[in-house]
């Protein structure tokens, strides 16, 4: 089976960003003036060479828009973790309660569903892209999704999920 390259990028920036409250399952849209600074895509990614997908939140559509894709797929694959009780509340208050479990052993801690259930969206998302041969796309998604899909299929240690940032905006590239 051939190797499929994801370009993801984290969403623009919304309220909550600016304030570090955990979105999740939220949906939030991206601040008005997120909307006219988009990075710089890679040279290689135009809007209508590859497929372009997003998650069923507003910011992730938005921001797909932003860059002026239009041909967008939407999928709930891609769609953030649900952060329980700490959803909508500060990521301090997160880091504070369980800082140590959350950065080092995160599948479990008190999130170990939502994580495992955002693994297996990760996991079923590839197993599409694959069984429908797309070797290249663009996901708009969320941190959470991001950084586990790195851990995962470019470090090999799922575990270190968050032991490293991705800020809104950011393009990193996935190789599964």
């Amino acid at each position: 089976m051939s190797l499929t390259k994801i370009y993801c990028v984290r969403h623009l920036a919304t309220e909550w960003n600016k304030k570090n409250i955990l979105q999740g399952s939220a949906d939030i849209p991206i601040l008005k003036e997120s909307k006219s600074i988009p990075a710089n895509l890679p040279s290689s990614i135009s809007a209508e060479s590859m497929p372009v997908f997003v998650s069923t939140y507003i910011r992730t559509f938005q921001s797909a828009m932003c860059y002026g894709f239009t041909n967008i797929n939407i999928s709930s694959y891609l769609d953030e973790i649900d952060f329980g009780y700490y959803e909508g509340r500060s990521k301090d208050l997160l880091l504070r309660d369980k800082n140590a479990k959350w950065r080092d052993d995160p599948f479990n801690g008190c999130l170990k569903d939502s994580l495992n259930n955002l693994e297996c969206r990760i996991d079923a998302f590839i197993n599409l892209l694959k069984k429908e041969n797309i070797n290249e796309c663009m996901i708009f998604g969320h941190g959470a999704w991001i950084r586990l899909a790195i851990a995962k299929y470019r470090m090999n240690k799922k575990e270190a999920m968050n032991t490293f940032i991705i800020n809104n905006s950011q393009i990193e590239e996935i190789v599964c």
